[in-house]
């Protein structure tokens, strides 16, 4: 069942600097929201996710289409093919938390 427009869940993580919404709880998965003050971008659909973060605070992570472009991790859901489309937000988060870990992590090397 997807969320109505005005439907949201928190997603607040401050020992990651991580805050943000989901802005659809499924077909598809999404959320929104920053990481370390840099917007991030978190879609899940069919069977695999995508987490991106813009280039800078003021960059469209929905633009990031390749690593080049800022940062950008995907996988894949297993459970046939529309898992991903479906994926709770439990696991949503968690995917989201280590792709926020991940970008930390490379940007402090």
């Amino acid at each position: 069942m997807a969320t109505s427009p005005d439907s949201t869940f928190s997603l607040s993580l401050p020992e990651q600097q991580l805050e943000g919404l989901f802005t659809s709880s499924s077909a598809p998965v999404q959320a929104e929201g920053l990481v370390a003050g840099i917007p991030f971008y978190f879609r899940a659909r069919h069977n695999s996710w995508s987490f991106a973060v813009a280039s800078g605070a003021q960059a469209d992570p929905v633009l990031v289409s390749c690593p080049t472009e800022g940062f950008l991790l995907t996988g894949t859901v297993p459970g046939g093919q529309s898992a991903a489309s479906y994926l709770s937000l439990q696991d949503a988060t968690e995917i989201i938390r280590s792709s926020a870990t991940a970008f930390l992590n490379q940007r402090a090397t």
